[in-house]
């Protein structure tokens, strides 16, 4: 049973504990920039005690502060006043930035229509724009027909094995010295055999993918045929040579996949795939070449990175480098043949040194030769591992992936050379002559065998910093000098189009038949849709920029009671008087939003330690927990009174959320490959409150992006059995809002998601008259949070701070989509830095029960629903599933870090052969039951 109870004076924010409210949904309000921070769901006793100043053997001491139910104590000598904190009163809790009207709520009661009606109120607009897309337009009418070829690289060694030339690697360094390596040898292929690829190099007809594939507009072979050239191995590029050391043989078989035909088109994923494959490789296929012939650029996939830039990241060995990612969609109907190239500026964080003792300090936060004391050599073996490094003291240097660091210095570590123990210190100086300066270092280890002491290494170029080796400090720092404002990224990316030579002058953009205006960014038409009202107790707000804050005379919309309140000083180092004034100030806050306090209690902990022994005491005493919903309900959403005006009093929003159910779903992909993949579940248990009451999760086989059938059904089966406990009635709309996808996964989803929902309903109906009686529709929504997209101002004033510069909230574009799946771009959130990043939501199911912009609408005011005091980036089912789908990651973490049941459990753990083997599943199954969630409906926010 979680609950919880957040506060806002004078625009700060912070936590309050509850119990045994006698309301049965939620009180609670926080800030947020874009997404909201996440609170705290864990459980954590409290404890009461009836002496005033009683004090207690075990650590602390507790203070009461007397029982009451229509007052509160004197505040102490501090009150509120001029929104500042002064003065004998409350102030009015307004920010500076706070654009929205209250009012009193309308004497006269909305009219609710029901969802069959809605074509006769069209969604009304707030305002209509042109916005530019992060692109531009590619015109593939006149597409020419080119030939896909597969081509094989064999190599034998001077030992006489095989090996395959594109051996692929994870290490990004190798990575770059294998497509430079393989592009020359490419290159050295088709002027060797220039007759028989038709090769001209003013041409540009052939595009090589630096792998397996190359693509030609002359047909080389019949289906079916292989033809087998020889590599000259003397006339390698040095690259190549550097590279590929050991091989004495080459040769490239080459085969016919078959043919590609642009126009074509026509917005099907298999049949678009080759298409779009060959035109990003020949749109990148002139910076490719420069990247390999003069170094100028790393490139990943997609990626591309400015060699030269190096932007340190502040008091860090890393630096930021320049480069932008590349794709290419189909936008508009198929029948247009209109292509969108996307551009999207960024900064990545590579590492900026050499030396793996710099890395190390960075790491520990001292000096290197304190690494022994406490976990030093723990953090230090985390950075390292998984790194490349390359050897110095060699006479042909080489790179291995570090597996970590040695147990014992290089003076004390050993390892067997016939037959006898030798130390590393001892072997460098017996073979190298190299007398080690720091003996008493740790090793680099490699493969767990061969150890190299720190300095005759160095950290191999060309490496980003993973996400899972930045810590909050390092992630915050580095996202604070990554952020691009609107106006810089406008700029940036008509950069990015000048060094890829994203124009018709390009000869391998030329070949292609396809037409790219390169003069000026994409422009679409842009709507903006209203917020929705934010109904309180007693008043409304009706907004305009999006924020909005509860003031004097504002109080919840159904108010909590709370039994007991307790106020705990966790730390000695906590003074008592902040912490009494915080708390007066903090109860007239309640107070003036409605929340009734019966009593109240502050506790002071003086000796640190035994936190969880002590909060299990205080519940003995009572005291449920430390962070919970008091319960009770923030706000509740209506029509915006534009649409109430024009359409006599019908409120089309609560129209749409009458008797409607919505269910989020989200993943979170452990960092472990091992490791279960977490869903999350929430849905709302009534049409009065638009936030996710009830939340759920689960465990499912690892890195698996669609959700397991069964979890699946179970999961929704419970979410409408509990909307119809808590509302007295079955829903008649499902909206399923789903998260975590890609737009490759559509058909999958189609098919087994859509298919298990469908046949839950119809499970329900067969045991359920009622719901039978319904004809229950269900629509279904992908949505994509991570998309290529970005949207700005038509003109921007690049003196404007970052919210002016974003378009403004509730931005919606229809019209750049593929229109064979109906989808719609919002932007919901108020960025305070960079840009804004849209997300894009797909109707794969139930696009008729309302028209598109009534969906659209709706969406963007669930946006409000969890009770930010500015719209989250995206919808509230979605936001309240993903902080479940963390919280399940965070719950396994702890449970595995605490060893449970190990006997039985660490032994069932998932091999890379067979994930789904019987250990598995018997090891979900247990997950399933032994940390499933202990919400109590009406009493969860994630």
């Amino acid at each position: 049973m979680d609950q919880h109870s957040y506060a806002d004076y004078n625009n700060v924010r912070r936590f309050a504990s509850s119990d045994r409210s006698d309301d049965r949904r939620s009180s609670y309000h926080h800030s947020s920039n874009d997404r909201a921070p996440r609170s705290s769901s864990s459980y954590h006793p409290y404890a009461q005690r009836n002496g005033y100043n009683d004090r207690r053997s075990d650590g602390y001491s507790d203070r009461g502060r007397g029982s009451y139910r229509n007052g509160y104590e004197s505040n102490r000598g501090r009150g509120y006043g001029n929104n500042r904190g002064r003065g004998s009163g409350p102030g009015t809790g307004k920010a500076r930035d706070d654009d929205s009207k209250t009012e009193p709520l309308p004497s006269t009661e909305s009219k609710i229509v029901p969802l069959s009606e809605l074509q006769r109120y069209p969604v009304l607009f707030k305002s209509h724009m042109m916005a530019q897309v992060n692109g531009y337009e590619i015109t593939a009418k006149n597409g020419k027909n080119v030939y896909q070829y597969d081509i094989q690289w064999n190599g034998i060694t001077k030992k006489g094995k095989d090996v395959n030339l594109n051996t692929q690697t994870k290490a990004a360094h190798r990575l770059q010295l294998k497509q430079v390596a393989l592009f020359t040898v490419f290159d050295q292929l088709l002027r060797d055999n220039k007759e028989f690829f038709g090769y001209d190099e003013k041409d540009a007809e052939l595009v090589f993918d630096t792998g397996s594939i190359f693509f030609a507009h002359r047909k080389l072979l019949e289906k079916g045929e292989t033809h087998e050239l020889e590599i000259k191995i003397d006339g390698f590029a040095q690259e190549a040579k550097d590279y590929y050391k050991d091989i004495e043989n080459a040769t490239a078989v080459i085969s016919l996949a078959g043919e590609i035909n642009i126009s074509a088109l026509n917005g099907d994923l298999m049949n678009d795939r080759p298409i779009i494959q060959y035109l990003e490789l020949a749109f990148s296929q002139d910076q490719r070449k420069r990247l390999f012939y003069s170094g100028a650029y790393y490139c990943f996939g997609n990626e591309f990175f400015k060699k030269d830039s190096a932007e340190v990241v502040y008091q860090t060995p890393f630096v930021l480098k320049t480069g932008c990612i590349r794709s290419i969609r189909l936008i508009g109907e198929p029948a247009d043949k209109k292509l969108l190239i996307h551009l999207i500026p960024k900064k990545t964080a590579f590492y900026g040194t050499k030396s793996l003792v710099e890395l190390i300090e960075h790491t520990i936060k001292i000096k290197v030769t304190d690494i022994w004391n406490r976990n030093n050599l723990q953090l230090a073996n985390d950075a390292i591992k998984n790194l490349t490094v390359c050897t110095k003291h060699m006479e042909n240097n080489r790179s291995f992936v570090a597996s970590g660091l040695s147990k014992y210095s290089a003076k004390q570590q050993t390892f067997e050379i016939d037959g006898k123990d030798v130390t590393v210190a001892d072997y460098f100086y017996k073979t190298y002559n190299k007398r080690l300066r720091d003996p008493d270092l740790p090793c680099v280890v490699e493969r767990g065998t061969n150890y190299y002491p720190l300095e005759v290494l160095e950290i191999a170029e060309v490496q980003k910093i993973p996400k899972a080796k930045q810590n909050k400090f390092l992630a915050s720092k580095i996202t604070n000098q990554c952020c691009f404002d609107p106006a810089h990224s406008v700029v940036a990316i008509e950069e990015q189009c000048e060094y890829a030579e994203i124009r018709m002058s390009n000869n391998y953009i030329k070949n292609t038949g396809c037409r790219v205006d390169a003069r000026h960014l994409l422009t679409v038409p842009a709507k903006q849709l209203y917020p929705p009202t934010i109904v309180f107790k007693d008043t409304q707000k009706t907004l305009n920029s999006g924020l909005f804050g509860m003031q004097v005379g504002d109080k919840f919309f159904e108010p909590a009671c709370v039994q007991k309140l307790a106020f705990v000083l966790a730390s000695r180092y906590l003074h008592e008087d902040p912490a009494n004034n915080f708390v007066d100030e903090f109860l007239k806050r309640l107070k003036l939003y409605g929340v009734e306090i019966k009593e109240y209690r502050i506790c002071k902990w003086k000796n640190g330690g035994k936190d969880y022994e002590r909060l299990m005491d205080f519940a003995k005493d009572g005291y449920d927990y430390v962070f919970a919903i008091a319960g009770g309900i923030n706000w509740s959403l209506a029509s915006d009174s534009a649409h109430i005006k024009e359409y006599g009093n019908v409120d089309l929003l609560k129209s749409m959320m009458n008797n409607t159910m919505f269910f989020g779903i989200d993943l979170s992909h452990p960092f472990g490959s091992n490791d279960p993949t977490c869903v999350g579940f929430a849905s709302n248990l009534n049409s009065t409150s638009s936030c996710m009451l009830k939340g759920d999760f689960g465990y499912q086989s690892p890195r698996e992006t669609l959700v397991d059938k069964k979890l699946l059904s179970s999961k929704f089966i419970d979410a409408v059995k509990a909307y119809y406990r808590n509302s007295g009635q079955y829903p008649s709309w499902i909206v399923v809002y789903r998260a975590g996808l890609s737009e490759g996964e559509i058909q999958k989803v189609q098919e087994q998601e859509i298919s298990v929902l469908k046949s839950a309903i119809d499970e329900l109906q067969k045991n359920n008259a009622e719901f039978y009686q319904l004809a229950v529709k269900l629509t279904f929504v992908m949505i994509n949070e991570k998309t290529n997209y970005r949207l700005f101002k038509e003109k921007i004033n690049e003196n404007d701070k970052a919210p002016a510069q974003n378009l403004p909230p509730g931005t919606c574009v229809s019209e750049v989509g593929q229109n064979r799946i109906p989808s719609f771009i919002l932007i919901s959130q108020r960025p305070l830095k960079g840009t804004a990043r849209p997300t894009v939501y797909c109707v794969l199911e139930g696009a008729d029960v309302v028209p598109l912009p009534h969906l659209e609408w709706l969406t963007y005011c669930l946006c409000y629903s969890n009770t930010n005091n500015t719209p989250t980036s995206i919808c509230g089912p979605l936001d309240s599933a993903s902080d479940l789908s963390k919280r399940a990651r965070n719950n396994l973490k702890q449970w595995k870090a605490q060893k449970v049941d190990h006997n039985a459990v660490d032994k069932i753990f998932w091999s890379e052969d067979d994930k789904n083997d019987e250990k598995g599943d018997g090891y979900l199954d247990m997950l399933n039951q032994k940390l499933k969630a202990g919400i109590l409906e009406d009493r969860f926010w994630a």
